[in-house]
């Protein structure tokens, strides 16, 4: 296939801005949130991180194909220049902050010094690995003076996107999967979820305590985002969509998440969320990505494009990096004479304090830096940049 050739196919569906992509976010981050409030009625939001990864997976993949499509190649050090101001400045700012405080946070010198190598952890994007290499009973069970989680213990995600843009472009690039045959990319993605999927069932019983932290056993989410981003781009998608009710399929997937969030560890046992948990909530993901992507006039593509829902989308990695270390430090067990109303209160002022100072204060600075990692004006990337990241 000639660059021509290729130019002409990536116009044919450019992705462009897509407000309703960032309403999905709003999705992913709200169930995260309500897990993490720590009521019992809430069980199951861990989904929501599925959500970034299928996201992240089909953008990602998608901005690349459009780029190839105009220059024949990827620039690895745009892309990850580009990355890298997008992503890290936010998280490290928040591990400086926890460190400055870490005196006060944990008074205890064993936590402090604990916390300080978690820090560490954070910053070399290897938290994901802490659980597999030192053990302590899993993410929130380490014991510590205070009867509390990690202030940390989110990122094992930020860890496990940052393992995938490591990986991705290069064997994009150097296996020049956009000049193959996109059906059997695409087969081979789908393939390559199902082989993880069966390593997953295999593997957990012999890995403790969370297989799902090892990348390589929730890489089928972002290669189902993968996947789909081939089939839109080369025009596969248009087949399919033929046999299929989106609207109704959307409708169903926004429900399983929402029966998932309320039910998970009473139905399945807590078991199927090292295997098939992950499978079964990157196909709802998908689901939506896929109608959102082709939908603008349906009622539920109308509310993820709502201004309300896409700002909260715009604010959820700036949400997802600061509402554990707030929730963790406005806890009962530092603050045993505070009612629950008055801590719920006192944890969302904070947290909507740091989020707003977090998102205008860096991500939105930080972006200004892109212009230094864009490719010569005859190979600029396409497609904005802060559609970029599942998380970001």
């Amino acid at each position: 296939m000639t660059t021509t050739d290729r130019i002409s196919r990536a116009g044919v569906d450019k992705m462009g801005y897509r407000p309703a992509l960032d309403g999905l976010r709003s999705v992913a981050i709200g169930l995260v949130l309500l897990e993490h409030t720590g009521l019992e009625i809430f069980d199951g939001g861990n989904s929501g991180v599925i959500v970034f990864f299928v996201l992240s997976g089909f953008l990602i993949t998608k901005l690349m194909l459009e780029e190839w499509g105009k220059t024949d190649t990827l620039d690895i050090r745009a892309f990850y220049g580009r990355r890298a101001v997008r992503i890290m400045p936010a998280p490290l700012v928040m591990v400086l902050v926890v460190f400055a405080f870490s005196w006060h946070i944990m008074p205890d010198e064993a936590d402090r010094r604990y916390l300080w190598f978690e820090l560490a952890l954070v910053v070399l994007y290897i938290y994901n690995l802490r659980p597999i290499l030192f053990g302590d009973g899993g993410w929130f069970g380490a014991e510590r003076s205070l009867d509390t989680t990690t202030y940390m213990a989110h990122t094992w995600s930020l860890a496990v996107e940052e393992h995938f843009y490591m990986i991705w472009p290069f064997a994009l690039r150097w296996l020049k999967l956009p000049d193959l045959n996109p059906e059997k990319v695409v087969k081979g993605l789908l393939g390559f979820l199902a082989a993880v999927t069966v390593f997953r069932y295999i593997f957990d019983r012999f890995v403790d305590p969370d297989i799902v932290s090892i990348s390589l056993f929730t890489f089928d989410g972002f290669a189902l985002g993968a996947a789909m981003a081939f089939m839109f781009h080369h025009g596969l998608w248009q087949s399919l969509r033929r046999w299929l009710r989106l609207e109704m399929l959307a409708i169903g997937a926004l429900l399983l998440l929402t029966v998932d969030l309320l039910l998970r560890d009473q139905r399945y046992d807590g078991i199927a969320y090292s295997y098939w948990y992950i499978t079964y909530c990157a196909v709802a993901s998908a689901v939506l990505i896929a109608y959102l992507y082709d939908n603008t006039t349906g009622p539920v593509a109308k509310l993820m494009a709502w201004a309300p829902v896409v700002y909260i989308g715009k604010l959820s990695y700036s949400l997802y990096l600061w509402h554990v270390p707030v929730q963790v430090y406005i806890s009962k067990g530092r603050f045993p004479e505070w009612s629950t109303f008055q801590i719920i209160v006192v944890e969302q002022v904070l947290t909507f304090a740091a989020v707003l100072a977090s998102y205008y204060g860096i991500e939105m600075p930080a972006k200004r830096l892109r212009k230094y990692f864009v490719v010569s004006d005859d190979k600029k990337s396409p497609g904005p940049e802060n559609m970029v990241a599942g998380q970001g």
